[in-house]
């Protein structure tokens, strides 16, 4: 898959998908794949969250079942694809997502191992590296050259036989040879873009909750008939199926818990849905639920089978037809 390259931050979860993406396309080897997978899964489990905490006297049955359904999963995977394909670990009786937004500092102890994986998500948009090793000269730095330039040669040293490619290390070494140079001062325009990000909304999220809500509390009352209309087209044009009720599409944009069987029923490609997802996120259409996005999605909608989605599915997926990404973006609009 291919990575963001004007997102800067040393991301524990963006390192996770470009390698778990990488290793289940057969495109890196089992060794490597298999250290970063347990540094990954000590810093989600030292800075990020669970995302089911196992208490048996709070939640309902069906909650127990799905929570030992995933637990059982885990302990029958057999080898590392399995294990990678999950998408998810059990720690203490704990669930966690792989993926979530842990940003590494200069100040971590292994911040070099984390940037040198950073590092090789270049070999794929090499005309983006010297732009990415400008920001961290000046933001993980503040512009100490010889301080930067230490730390580039020290990354090379260590990671470059292990699996950084050729030309990444050719290329770092050219921008090396040139930070001892007077580089004048770039304008404030300028400065490279980092993706906006929201704070998450406080409060525990069943499913999305409309920010037009705030607003206008009344949303789903003075616009039933073109949010019904909006629903029609998911259904119309094949997003949807005929199990999906409106009274469950409202519960999805007002933060109210789905019942399991109750979900909405997504049809087609999973790339259908993680555009729709990401359509709502971008366009400021719902509130921020920080790195829950993905697990809120799964539980609120089923394949056409009526199986569970997972997590990496959906941020992994890719492809798509153009005319249905635009009819499906057509739809949307009309939020």
């Amino acid at each position: 898959m291919e990575p963001c390259f004007t997102y800067f931050p040393i991301d524990v979860g963006d390192i996770w998908e470009f390698e778990s993406g990488l290793f289940l396309d057969g495109k890196t080897n089992e060794q490597l794949l298999a250290s970063s997978l347990e540094k990954i899964r000590t810093m989600t489990i030292e800075r990020g969250r669970p995302s089911v905490t196992y208490d048996g006297s709070q939640y309902s049955e069906d909650m127990i079942r799905y929570y030992r359904s995933k637990v059982e999963r885990f302990l029958n995977a057999t080898d590392l694809q399995a294990l990678v394909s999950l998408g998810y670990f059990v720690s203490r009786d704990d669930l966690y997502q792989y993926g979530q937004n842990i940003i590494i500092k200069k100040e971590d102890s292994d911040f070099d191992y984390w940037y040198a994986l950073k590092l090789r998500q270049y070999n794929l948009g090499l005309k983006h590296l010297k732009e990415f090793l400008n920001h961290h000269l000046e933001s993980s730095f503040e512009n100490n050259k010889s301080e930067f330039k230490e730390f580039l040669e020290l990354v090379l040293l260590q990671y470059e036989d292990q699996f950084l490619s050729t030309k990444v290390a050719q290329l770092t070494r050219k921008f090396i040879e040139t930070t001892t140079q007077v580089v004048p001062e770039k304008k404030e325009n300028q400065s490279p873009k980092s993706i906006k990000k929201r704070t998450r909304a406080p409060g525990i999220f069943h499913s999305f909750k409309l920010t037009a809500l705030q607003s206008n509390p009344r949303y789903f009352t003075t616009r039933k008939h073109e949010f019904k209309e909006l629903f029609q087209d998911l259904m119309d044009y094949g997003f949807m199926k005929g199990k999906s009720s409106f009274a469950t599409f409202e519960k999805l944009f007002s933060n109210q818990k789905i019942a399991k069987n109750k979900r909405l029923v997504w049809v087609g490609k999973k790339v259908y849905l993680r555009f729709f997802i990401l359509y709502l996120i971008k366009n400021d259409l719902v509130d921020p639920v920080g790195q829950d996005n993905w697990l809120i999605t799964t539980q609120c909608f089923v394949d056409e089978d009526g199986s569970d989605f997972e997590i990496i599915q959906l941020r992994s997926a890719r492809g798509g037809v153009q005319e249905r990404m635009e009819r499906l973006e057509s739809i949307l609009e009309r939020f």
